[in-house]
């Protein structure tokens, strides 16, 4: 009996998007975990927000323990450094039904252009900061950084995507949560930096998904 293999490292296409993260402790029986990044940006230039407010359990400082306090309580409390998923969640809900002029159009917030269906996949993210990169945010360092992360594992590491410029996370400033919310800004061979912005910037957006194993 032959068995096809199919050998997955970072860069490698794979459901829709470039493998960034693995994770080999899934069963034998099926495919290893992991998130791939999508191939090509969803916006060139897209705010975080067209209105400001401070959205609950979604900054860098938020734990599922103790969440980060935002303007609708009883939503997802979210890793919001390291969960897109859950930060992207509760921006969707919210733009959705508590923003002012709500419903948002999906299409004109950073967040809602992730909602799309791309490369035939339903179940994608804006990233949070740490699922970018590392440097600012609690993130841990180039040599260590506390997640494995598109910055370390597709940018700087010559690999395939190469992604300039700065990028959208779904993770919203501590300090300043009302306003401002975290972006990676990537500079390939020299050195890419994580950096707060305020949420009316216009800037670039590529969405991110977990593997399915």
């Amino acid at each position: 009996m032959s068995v096809d293999v199919v050998v997955l490292g970072y860069g490698c296409i794979d459901q829709g998007g470039y493998v960034y993260a693995l994770d080999d402790t899934t069963p034998s029986t099926g495919s290893v975990g992991g998130k791939v990044l999508s191939q090509f940006d969803e916006a060139a230039a897209l705010v975080w927000s067209t209105r400001f407010d401070a959205i609950y359990g979604i900054s860098e400082a938020s734990t599922a323990a103790a969440p980060s306090v935002g303007s609708v309580a009883g939503q997802s409390s979210c890793d919001g450094a390291t969960d897109g998923a859950c930060d992207s969640a509760n921006i969707v809900d919210y733009d959705t039904s508590y923003a002012i002029g709500a419903p948002i159009a999906l299409p004109d917030y950073a967040a809602g252009v992730c909602e799309a269906t791309i490369a035939s996949e339903s179940d994608w993210h804006l990233p949070a900061i740490c699922e970018m990169g590392c440097g600012g945010a609690g993130c841990g360092s180039p040599a260590s950084p506390t997640e494995q992360n598109v910055q370390s594992d597709l940018v700087d590491s010559g690999g395939p995507v190469p992604l300039n410029g700065n990028y959208w996370s779904s993770t919203e400033d501590s300090f300043a949560p009302v306003n401002g919310a975290w972006a990676q800004s990537f500079a390939p061979g020299r050195g890419s930096t994580e950096e707060l912005a305020a949420k009316g910037f216009a800037l670039a957006v590529r969405c991110t998904r977990a593997l399915t194993p």
